[in-house]
């Protein structure tokens, strides 16, 4: 049964007047139906709690409590995952929820099995995606503040790099690009989350980025494991905390360059998105530049979904696949 304040509000809203039921015993209802785990954690009832019929989000809250009052219990639990025979739900938690705490400036911070086993169960957005989407990651320093003391860009945009990099396939599976003056196309180490995550975060940046060098960097690449055209990203997509004007070095007479070098490679130019993480109230949310690279800015799940989806990367099509969401079909 839907929850009123869900995105089925209006459904369960209905639902809860059909019984002639007021809001708050409407609520008292859904919980002794679904037995919430937050209800048994107030009760004390710590070993009744099924930890793979636990939500997503709440896993992610709680898996610390869990490991705290039920040591024996989780532990047999993590090595169930590790060995899969338990199951953990991940189908409504996004990549920077999972491993944003694990990432640390001046250190490798171990992510546990739990955490590991959410990553591997995340749906894969980019299935039915018709664009091949190449990731450029931005590490600088800046990267680690910005939203508030629990999300930074460079949650965000490490998990959004390493989340797209390993989804891909062919050549480029497992491949993102660095943020930097000097570009360099990078490949996914390591054979733990915590040491895929660790490859990707502690990378080589700078102050901007030069884009002819970043699409120099992938035709090098592209050439030496013999990329067809279907192999080829079709998107590139610059994760950054730079305001647009500063962050890309790029003129109409690079990007004719940048043309020329694809054409003489026998391969189509892709799209660029730029995708201003940390941008300030105020800021247009989607955009064009003149040179027909498309600007995104401000972070939020419905974008990313959107990015990550969306048949349409223009600015009126990444709006129309936001606002076409359940979430707003209430207002539709």
């Amino acid at each position: 049964m839907p929850r009123e304040k869900s995105s089925k509000g209006a459904i369960a809203a209905k639902i809860r007047k059909s019984m002639d039921l007021s809001p708050k015993a409407y609520r008292k209802l859904l919980s002794s139906l679904t037995k919430v785990v937050e209800s048994q954690m107030c009760s004390g009832d710590w070993d009744s709690i099924e930890y793979g019929h636990v939500p997503s989000q709440a896993m992610n809250i709680y898996k610390d409590a869990f490991k705290r009052h039920s040591e024996a219990r989780w532990a047999e639990y993590e090595e169930g995952l590790q060995a899969g025979e338990q199951k953990v739900n991940a189908g409504a938690i996004y990549p920077h929820e999972i491993i944003g705490g694990y990432i640390s400036e001046y250190e490798q911070r171990q992510i546990p099995p739990v955490s590991e086993a959410q990553w591997d169960a995340l749906p894969n957005w980019l299935m039915n995606n018709p664009y091949r989407i190449l990731p450029v990651v931005d590490t600088s320093g800046s990267m680690y503040s910005g939203y508030n003391s629990t999300l930074s860009p460079i949650q965000v945009s490490v998990a959004l790099g390493l989340y797209i990099a390993e989804r891909n396939n062919g050549p480029f599976k497992n491949h993102f690009v660095t943020f930097s003056e000097k570009p360099a196309m990078q490949s996914v180490a390591g054979a733990t989350l915590s040491e895929r995550v660790h490859s990707v975060a502690k990378t080589d940046w700078g102050m901007n980025t030069d884009l002819y060098r970043t699409f120099d960097a992938i035709l090098t690449h592209a050439k030496r494991s013999g990329a067809s055209q279907d192999d080829m990203p079709n998107v590139v997509l610059i994760l950054s905390d730079m305001e647009f004007d500063h962050g890309i070095s790029v003129n109409e007479t690079a990007m004719e360059q940048v043309r020329v070098l694809y054409s003489k490679a026998g391969y189509e130019v892709p799209k660029i998105v730029y995708w201003n993480l940390n941008a300030r109230l105020g800021n247009i949310p989607v955009g064009y530049r003149e040179d027909g690279t498309a600007l995104v800015s401000g972070f939020s799940p419905a974008i990313m979904k959107s990015i990550l989806t969306g048949e349409d990367f223009s600015p009126e099509g990444i709006m129309l696949e936001t606002i076409g969401s359940e979430r707003y079909a209430q207002i539709a």
